[in-house]
């Protein structure tokens, strides 16, 4: 009878030691959990800055774009308005010199 109860309480004790490491694993299970869905959150909101960054870098390639097409335009006009002004000036000269 006695050894009966000393098993009782000895497997008593293990099962209270069991029931609290299930219940630290389960605590920890739980915080990884939490941590893991912290993780995706951030990972989530770095994709969308990601996506932003590629659209905006794509608008601001074709601002670049544009403005050189500009500045191009511009260089034309001025080459053409030189070579115009310099024709002028020229046949000027002509006519000054009859």
């Amino acid at each position: 009878m006695t050894d009966t109860k000393n098993t009782i309480v000895q497997l008593t004790a293990r099962q209270q030691d069991l029931e609290n490491q299930i219940e630290r694993k389960n605590k920890k299970k739980g915080e990884v959990e939490k941590s893991l869905e912290d993780a995706r959150i951030s990972l989530v909101k770095a994709e969308s800055q990601r996506d932003e960054a590629i659209a905006r870098t794509t608008e601001l390639k074709g601002s670049v774009s544009e403005l050189k097409q500009e500045n191009k335009d511009i260089r034309e006009q001025f080459n053409h308005y030189q070579q115009r002004t310099s024709e002028d000036r020229q046949q000027e000269r002509l006519q000054f010199r009859r």
